[in-house]
């Protein structure tokens, strides 16, 4: 992305990981000490930002994580990627008759996002 002059040195990345790439990125000594970051990132149980990316939770990346079908981590500019959700929210409740009327709740909504700047985007291919 530098190389094509789309961002500078002092931009953020945004990169978008798993729960088990945040477990790993918590086995990392540079992110564990203190000495190499300001933000005691054990002290509050996650990782937000480190080395120009801050790092979002999201469990639906495309791959399955193995070495045949790694990881799709997404890393991209703030302004790359729009995202879309559709107007209608659809909520179901019923009550379970077998389970002492125990409320049930499912929402419903769909969301996308799209990509806007084709240079501002890349993808990191991720082994669990």
């Amino acid at each position: 992305m530098m190389r094509l002059d789309v961002i500078d040195q002092s931009e953020v990345l945004d990169i978008w990981l798993g729960s088990a790439q945040f477990n790993q990125l918590m086995d990392i000594e540079e992110i564990r000490n203190a000495d190499y970051s300001i933000r005691k990132n054990l002290a509050e149980g996650n990782v937000t930002s480190f080395m120009g990316f801050r790092f979002r939770h999201f469990e639906r990346l495309s791959g399955s994580g193995t070495a045949a079908d790694p990881r799709q981590c997404i890393v991209a500019k703030k302004e790359a990627l729009i995202f879309s959700q559709a107007k209608s929210l659809s909520v179901d409740i019923w009550k379970d008759t077998a389970k002492k009327n125990i409320p049930y709740i499912l929402f419903k909504l769909s969301a996308d996002a799209t990509r806007m700047f084709g240079e501002c985007t890349a993808r990191v291919n991720c082994i669990d």
